[in-house]
């Protein structure tokens, strides 16, 4: 199977939904602040209830405006949703994809 192959069943398998977007989590130079890259920019997050594994280096569903779902790379995405605290657009650079579209913190 080729590469390109795998990414193709492996994002058919997280993120199954067309109607979600996908995204990451960034680091951020502000304490208790998180980066989300997207394919519309990078915007600054606080996190609210249901996140506490929420980390740099996660993939995430975002649900709509106010909820993302973290996405466990071997189990795809986790039960529950987080709550978006705060959110302010920092920049219009998009987010790294991987060969078959989507976000992929795994390329960035």
């Amino acid at each position: 199977m080729s590469l390109a192959r795998l990414w193709a069943a492996v994002a058919v398998v997280l993120f199954a939904s067309a109607a979600e977007q996908s995204g990451y989590l960034t680091g951020a130079p502000v304490p208790d602040w998180l980066g989300l890259a997207t394919t519309g920019g990078r915007d600054a997050i606080v996190l609210g209830e249901g996140c506490e594994t929420a980390a740099p280096g996660v993939n995430v569903v975002i649900l709509d405006s106010e909820h993302v779902q973290l996405v466990d790379p071997l189990a795809g995405p986790r039960p529950g949703a987080c709550t978006l605290g705060t959110r302010v657009h920092m920049s219009d650079m998009p987010c790294v994809r991987n060969p078959v579209g989507l976000c992929d913190v795994a390329f960035e």
